[in-house]
């Protein structure tokens, strides 16, 4: 019940990761970025991880039901990389 809010980290050896959060209702965010220094310390060969993080933020459709989200991540070379659908039930 209430907001979505999807969260996690994208980057590439390559550099930053293009992120782009859907909802099967036709939705789409681009995420707000932030440093993720943590992946960073995990992962040193990532390099800059200023932009790593990512959150988006949906508000409730109208009606409780079944949806299904999609996150697609695409890299500085074109590589895409999709994660979903993941289905669950949400409403107001």
């Amino acid at each position: 019940r209430g907001p979505l809010t999807v969260s996690g980290w994208a980057k590439s050896a390559a550099g930053d990761v293009e992120v782009a959060v859907s909802l099967d209702d036709g939705r789409v965010e681009h995420p707000v970025r932030f440093p993720r220094p943590d992946v960073a310390a995990a992962v040193p060969g990532l390099g800059d991880t200023s932009k790593a993080g990512f959150r988006a933020t949906f508000s409730p459709p109208a009606g409780f039901g079944e949806h299904a989200i999609c996150v697609e991540m695409r890299d500085p070379r074109g590589r895409v990389r999709r994660l979903g659908p993941v289905r669950f039930l949400w409403g107001p």
